[in-house]
């Protein structure tokens, strides 16, 4: 639970970008709702609360804008703030409806279960009604609800679970969440609800919410600790876990229980439908022929050989195993053949999954310093193959990438700090606490300014190597397709200079467009970037950035000036999109392609380029 100050400073946060998105909106959209929306459905997206497919040829449609309406003759109103209609990785489609409870509050307020209530109800009479011609006919085409109805009416036979959530920047001091099976349009659905307050957007800012597992409802489960010496990093601890409880346990949490899994679930894989076969024809056989889960925990309760608890934990391994039950579980409730769907279900009853818990020592995880989840190695997989860019940090590539941009001294003395491991900055500053002399040389030593991480490295290059696209799929997946170009290389200390400078530069127009009041400025980099680097990547002198250790205006002027008119283009294409997910497009490609647009500016003759 985020605390009271955490709170307070998200409601604070979101009237900022709020206000930001209101300056930034074109005026049919400028309205704080949709500006909220954008924000809220951004944060979730990044979080990979709701994932969004990156391959290029899954297709999905969004839309956010506003739609109220009642209608002669009855007295319920229907809503709508925007929508998704996305791949679930099973061969079928999630539907999610937004609903905003915005107001620019300056203080705490909380949102009361009637509130909830009602706003879940205009969103699912809007839903109800969304998948029928004769509604659909009654709304004008100019209306982004028109296209939204048409899009459910020709997907709905693929639509196997509706979202509504309710977004707010009051707090929920109560838990709104729901999930139930009904029969919508004709056909059966899974219908959740979801409220996202700002509770849990402030506990999304602090990179995840935190989660509790108690299995005590069911007696506890069989578990075996290790004993691993009392010089071990972590605890470890053997079990399996009732595959009807895992879905239980998804399908509380959803995408945030595997979100340290940097795999999306790839539900057409042969090893899933592997996974499927065993769970329909052979449950007795699943805990020996699937290498099950690992988990890692910061607290684990134990009692008389039973596992009780668990405290914020995640799958770090096996999301497709939990995946896959899930969506195998919730197929068998939607199946005409009632007995077939019957006994599908129950022999969720005789699988177990085979699971390993890690519980990391508080002592050991600061001073080491780095998130150990993303570290533990995983061998033989019966699922799909794990790449090496699951495991980045042993990656020689990026341990001499660090050991050179350490050593390195800028101009001014001081030097950069590539954080290869997440944390090891803020660890190697623990080291200093108490010490104000110690702290003080390192902090002069390392400026926070000069810290940058792998994915911040891999985004940038991308976007100089003209794949823009690939940038703006997302910190991970851009990482994973960097990681496969460099993996196999040694940089040497030319190559770290030049990808230093490029950061700087890509990092630098990001600053210059938030202090502009941009509104999603990182898109709008990206392509500048890219457009900038079509023309100029081969006559940059890095030599005389790397020796100035700063951008030159000659440089960020130009840069800026073509990141306000790419903005400008963008936006008056894009439609109702939100510009991150357009930004992923081909068409968002060709058209910046086409775009002309002429840097008025003499920085060629300057000494920055060759």
């Amino acid at each position: 639970m985020a605390s009271t100050e955490q709170v307070e400073q998200s409601l604070k946060d979101l009237n900022e970008a709020v206000s930001c998105g209101m300056d930034n909106a074109e005026p049919e959209r400028a309205f704080e709702s949709i500006c909220f929306a954008d924000v809220v459905l951004n944060k979730l997206i990044s979080n990979s609360v709701i994932q969004v497919p990156s391959e290029d040829e899954l297709n999905y449609f969004n839309e956010i804008d506003r739609f109220e309406a009642v209608f002669p003759g009855s007295d319920k109103r229907m809503r709508m703030d925007g929508c998704l209609i996305l791949p679930n990785g099973h061969g079928e489609l999630d539907l999610h409806i937004f609903v905003t409870d915005y107001e620019r509050r300056v203080k705490v307020e909380k949102i009361t279960k009637e509130e909830v209530k009602k706003l879940s109800s205009e969103a699912y009479y809007f839903i109800y009604n969304a998948g029928e011609e004769s509604f659909k006919n009654q709304l004008s085409r100019e209306r982004s609800a028109y296209e939204v109805c048409n899009q459910i009416i020709k997907n709905k036979a693929q639509i196997s679970s509706v979202f509504i959530w309710i977004l707010s920047n009051r707090f929920a001091n109560e838990e709104y969440s729901q999930r139930a099976n009904i029969t919508l349009w004709g056909q059966p659905v899974e219908l959740v609800q979801r409220v996202v307050d700002l509770s849990y957007l402030a506990d999304s800012d602090a990179e995840r919410a935190h989660s509790f597992l108690d299995f005590s409802p069911v007696g506890g489960i069989d578990v075996l600790k290790l004993n691993l010496g009392d010089n071990s990093q972590f605890d470890c601890y053997l079990a399996s876990i009732p595959a009807n409880y895992l879905v239980q346990i998804y399908s509380a949490y959803g995408t945030r229980l595997i979100e340290k899994n940097v795999r999306a679930y790839l539900g057409n894989k042969k090893a899933n439908k592997g996974i499927e076969s065993t769970i329909k024809e052979a449950p007795e056989t699943f805990v020996a022929l699937n290498n099950g889960l690992v988990m890692v925990a910061e607290d684990v309760e134990t009692s008389l050989g039973k596992l009780k608890k668990l405290k914020n934990f995640q799958i770090v391994n096996g999301g497709q195993t939990t995946a896959t039950l899930y969506y195998t579980f919730k197929a068998a409730e939607r199946m005409k053949k009632k007995e077939e769907g019957k006994r599908i279900k129950d022999n969720f009853a005789k699988i177990q999954v085979p699971l390993k818990i890690v519980r990391i020592k508080k002592t050991n995880l600061e001073s080491n310093g780095f998130d150990f989840a993303a570290q533990i190695p995983i061998a033989a997989n019966t699922q799909n193959a794990i790449k090496a860019s699951d495991l980045s940090a042993s990656v020689k590539y990026y341990q001499e990438f660090e050991k050179i941009s350490r050593e390195l001294t800028t101009s001014n003395g001081d030097h950069w700090f590539f954080e290869r491991a997440r944390g090891s900055y803020k660890a190697e500053e623990a080291k200093f606490i108490g010490q104000r002399k110690g702290m003080n040389l390192f902090r002069a030593t390392y400026p926070k300014e000069k810290m940058f991480d792998k994915t911040d490295l891999a985004v940038s290059a991308l976007c100089w190597d003209l794949k823009p696209k690939s940038a703006c799929k997302g910190a991970q997946l851009a990482f994973l397709e960097f990681n496969e170009g460099v993996k196999e290389r040694i940089p040497d200390v030319k190559e770290v200079k030049e990808l230093i400078c490029k950061w700087m530069v890509f990092s630098t127009l990001e600053r210059r467009l938030k202090e502009d009041n941009f509104k999603n400025p990182r898109t709008i980099v990206n392509y500048s970037i890219y457009l900038f680097s079509k023309k100029y990547r081969n006559r940059i002198d890095w030599s005389e950035i790397w020796s100035l250790q700063e951008v030159p205006e000659e440089i960020l002027y130009p840069l800026t000036e073509l990141a306000k008119k790419l903005d400008q283009i963008i936006r008056r294409n894009m439609g109702n999109q939100m510009i991150n997910m357009f930004a992923r497009k081909d068409q968002c490609l060709e058209l910046v392609d086409r775009a002309e647009i002429s840097l008025d500016h003499p920085f060629e003759t300057s000494r920055y380029i060759r």
